[in-house]
């Protein structure tokens, strides 16, 4: 999914049922891949949300977030 802001920022993000190394690592992939391939000024972040598990910032300055964060 692709957040856009009115002033022209953006952020994606990638929704994954598995909060697994290797299911965010893939995810955390896809999305570095689409930021260096998109010709626009670079997203505000990108993001996994996951099932479970904790919501961090990765060395790959993806965040994690967990779905249940998201609640109101």
């Amino acid at each position: 999914m692709i957040v856009e802001m009115p002033g022209g920022d953006w952020a994606p993000f990638e929704v994954k049922l598995g909060a697994s190394t290797e299911v965010v690592d893939g995810a955390a992939a896809d999305l570095i891949a689409l930021r260096d391939k998109v010709d626009a000024p670079p997203p505000v972040a990108l993001g996994v949300i996951t099932g479970s598990g904790y919501g961090i910032v990765r060395k790959d300055r993806v965040l994690q977030i967990p779905i249940a964060a998201l609640r109101a």
